[in-house]
């Protein structure tokens, strides 16, 4: 009988302590009522787009798909497949574009997909992608994309209905958020030393932020000020970032529990709290409303 080697062991130890805090952490954050979520697994929301109007569409890891939350309701807009690399069996980002229409990056297929209701995802990219991490939309209707994977930004253009390629645009090493400012500049959240990076339509890009003292920077949007808003997993924390480059604390601690992906419309900063289960909405003043589910505190 042989016995592992203590890096083997370590590893598997390792591996042994995720797994068991995934668990934990699922079985902590609410379940769906069980005629409106065909998984019957518990909300899980990675990332949320917002329309105008005020209609919020989630990407819900553990569906896999989409919610349609309208109202304080929530209705399932798009179940993905249970099969590895079909369409939206591993969603995570979210976007509108300025025809209304909900896309959708999935870390499995590999693509961003086109969804609508009781249709078939149509893919966007004819190449493939690494990991969409975070996808937007600018002015003149190009999709902009987080790769993690190949630690770079990249653009779709030009889509009608068939797909096209994606382009570089950029390096920028572990971007994990990305949005798009009226200028069509390109502001990244990333994981590396320039938590937050700056990419003109030219391709250069320019560190704004070094430094700072975030431990696990996730997600980024532009209030209707013009300051920029970053989500701190770890920190159960959204800062907010003025002309002046310096952190504030826009939100911090409960509600919160694992804010990850950040959206921004009609004046309202919307939060994924993944592991807290809710979509929260957050008002200039750092209120803080439950999205969904309506009855959290």
């Amino acid at each position: 009988m042989h016995s592992l080697n203590t890096s083997t062991s370590s590893r598997m130890t390792r591996l042994a302590g995720m797994v068991f805090t995934a668990m934990a952490c699922m079985v902590s954050v609410p379940v769906v009522n069980s005629q409106e979520n065909p998984s019957n697994l518990p909300f899980y929301p990675v990332a949320a787009a917002q329309t105008n109007d005020g209609i919020t569409y989630v990407v819900d890891r553990n569906l896999p798909g989409v919610w349609k939350i309208e109202g304080g309701e929530a209705t399932v807009f798009f179940k993905g497949s249970q099969k590895y690399r079909q369409p939206l069996n591993a969603p995570r980002c979210i976007a509108i574009d300025g025809d209304g229409r909900v896309l959708v990056g999935d870390s499995a297929a590999r693509n961003i997909f086109i969804v609508e209701p009781e249709k078939e995802p149509r893919p966007i990219s004819s190449t493939r992608i690494g990991i969409p991490m975070a996808i937007a939309v600018d002015a003149d209707q190009r999709i902009h994309v987080a790769d993690l994977e190949l630690h770079q930004i990249l653009v779709l253009e030009g889509f009608q209905s068939e797909a096209v390629p994606a382009k570089k645009v950029a390096s920028v090493r572990a971007p994990r958020g990305l949005v798009v400012d009226d200028e069509n500049q390109v502001w990244v959240v990333t994981g590396a030393k320039n938590a937050i990076q700056k990419i003109a339509p030219d391709g250069t890009v320019t560190p704004v932020l070094e430094g700072a003292d975030l431990q696990y920077p996730a997600g980024i949007a532009l209030l209707k000020d013009g300051t920029v808003a970053v989500s701190d997993s770890y920190q159960k924390t959204v800062f907010k970032m003025g002309d002046n480059k310096k952190l504030s604390r826009l939100v911090e601690g409960e509600p919160l529990v694992y804010p990850v992906g950040l959206a921004s419309a009609g004046g309202q900063l919307i939060i994924a709290d993944s592991r807290g289960g809710t979509v929260w909405s957050v008002s200039s003043d750092g209120q803080v409303t439950a999205v969904y589910p309506s009855s959290s505190k």
